[in-house]
Order: structure tokens, then C-alpha cells, then sequence
């Protein structure tokens, strides 16, 4: 059970491989280009390097570039944990 759980980016475990399975519906179309712009489309995979002490911005890495994002994103973007193969 705890494999498929999703969990959005503001609650993600820093050093933790995600992938990223769908965006909150409150997020307005021009929010949604914008993060799909910066590489934020289903299916694609980030890591969460770190986030702020008070928690409003986190940087992540994702195709190649790290990033950061404040937390009503990060509060949008629903993650499952990646599994990699042994």
C-alpha cells in the first residue's frame, strides 16, 4: 500500500527520488504552463535537494536543472516515490 501512496512536493523528504503523477486542480492553466515550462509534466521524475527553514521555498532537480519553487506549488504537485531497480 504505502507504494502507490501520493504525497504533494510541500511534504516530499529531502534526497528522496519522485515522480511526478498530477497537479492539484486549483492550480490556474497559466501556473500549470508555467511549472510544465520548467520541466514540472507528469511523468517526469525530481529530486527534492532541500527545502528553506520556515519551509516556503523548495529546491528540487529535476531534467537536468534545480530549481526552486515556492510552497502554493509545491502544496500542487502530487509525487510518488520512485523505485529503482536493484
Amino acid at each position: 500500500m504505502e507504494d502507490s501512496a501520493t504525497i504533494f512536493l510541500s511534504s516530499a523528504k529531502v534526497g528522496k527520488d519522485y515522480i511526478i503523477v498530477e497537479f492539484s486542480k486549483k492550480l490556474s492553466f497559466y501556473e500549470k504552463d508555467r511549472l510544465a515550462s520548467y520541466g514540472f509534466v507528469i511523468g517526469n521524475s525530481l529530486k527534492v535537494l532541500r527545502k528553506s527553514i520556515m519551509g516556503n521555498t523548495f529546491e528540487v532537480s529535476i531534467i537536468g536543472s534545480n530549481l526552486v519553487i515556492r510552497k502554493k506549488e509545491a502544496d500542487s504537485i502530487l509525487l510518488q516515490e520512485a523505485h529503482h531497480a536493484d
